[in-house]
């Protein structure tokens, strides 16, 4: 027996002790029980009788107590039981520092920026369900997305800024209450209203033209990384073919009617324009269901990615030095 589960044992016991005394009226000692999950190293529960301990005091003195928050935070949901990986420790602590750097070395202005603005307010409103519901890792993943998305922005809204500290200073109070002081405001973070989220800020098809963007540019920079070609002469961007944008659509409907992946394909292969595709369709879903990630909020379309490509023909031949073509 653990001794999380003794804890537990008696928290009943006692509940069910004093019902049969006449002195509760209730069944059960909680309308709701959460049992956080246990922190392993190299195999086993960490244990001081078994010298496997990380003590706080070794983290703290190298990476800062914030690192271990995050990490432990970030490492699985809060039910699971975790394997603690100093590399995992190390990887915290390099994203800390980007915080640090994007709060005090980045260009900082009051002017409203609204793609800013409106990825903030989706932010805030994604990571506040997840908190809400103590999904903590995917709340720390949204916060991550949104702190590389502005370290790629030439400037940052000070109010921006400020929205994501208060996201960020429930995991990591330290770093964000000398960040707060550092953008000049008066007080603790810790004592500052949660940021609000308005949804009609929200503009998901820019945020989505810009999220294709950014992908398209990667992309690219992995192919010739892998041809190892330096300078290229030319680039040419194919849109996907009219069944694939068909397919995220229909997939985006049925997914919210049911995960099960054999009803999905089934449901998809039946569409008059996916019949053909049977077996790209049934390797699509999977991956899809595993990772939401890859679901986009928006389906562009294929003439709508076309001319987002268009539009940034130029600022993609000059990031490489290439002519770019675009069908």
């Amino acid at each position: 027996i653990t001794h999380a589960t003794g804890h537990l044992i008696y928290f009943r016991f006692f509940t069910k002790f004093f019902r049969d005394l006449g002195l509760l009226k209730v069944d059960e000692p909680s309308y709701y029980l959460f049992n956080q999950g246990m922190l392993h190293k190299n195999g086993a529960v960490m244990s001081k009788s078994k010298g496997n301990v990380v003590s706080q005091e070794e983290i703290s003195a190298k990476y800062g107590i914030d690192t271990a928050r995050f990490f432990l935070m970030f490492l699985s949901a809060p039910d699971n039981d975790v394997e603690w990986d100093d590399h995992g420790v190390e990887g915290s602590f390099r994203f800390l520092n980007k915080v640090y750097v994007l709060g005090t070395e980045r260009n900082i202005i009051s002017q409203v920026l609204a793609k800013q603005e409106s990825r903030m307010h989706g932010t805030i409103k994604e990571v506040t369900e997840h908190i809400g519901e103590m999904r903590y890792n995917l709340a720390l993943i949204k916060i991550m997305d949104m702190v590389n998305y502005l370290f790629k922005q030439e400037a940052v809204n000070k109010k921006v800024l400020e929205s994501l500290l208060l996201l960020l200073a429930p995991f990591t109070p330290h770093l964000c209450e000398e960040l707060w002081e550092k953008l000049g405001n008066n007080g603790f973070i810790s004592l500052a209203s949660w940021p609000a989220y308005d949804e009609k800020k929200i503009d998901f098809m820019a945020e989505t033209e810009e999220e294709f963007l950014s992908n398209t540019l990667s992309d690219i920079s992995s192919v010739l990384g892998l041809v190892k070609v330096e300078k290229p002469n030319k680039i040419m961007l194919i849109a996907a073919p009219k069944w694939k944008y068909l397919f995220m659509e229909l997939f985006k409907q049925e997914v919210e009617k049911t995960r099960d992946i054999r009803t999905l394909i089934s449901v998809l292969v039946d569409e008059n324009e996916l019949k053909h595709h049977g077996q790209d369709v049934a390797k699509l879903v999977p991956v899809l269901l595993k990772d939401a990630g890859k679901v986009p909020k928006v389906v562009l379309g294929q003439e709508h990615e076309v001319k987002v490509l268009e539009e940034n023909k130029k600022a993609i031949e000059k990031q490489f030095g290439a002519s770019v073509v675009v069908e």
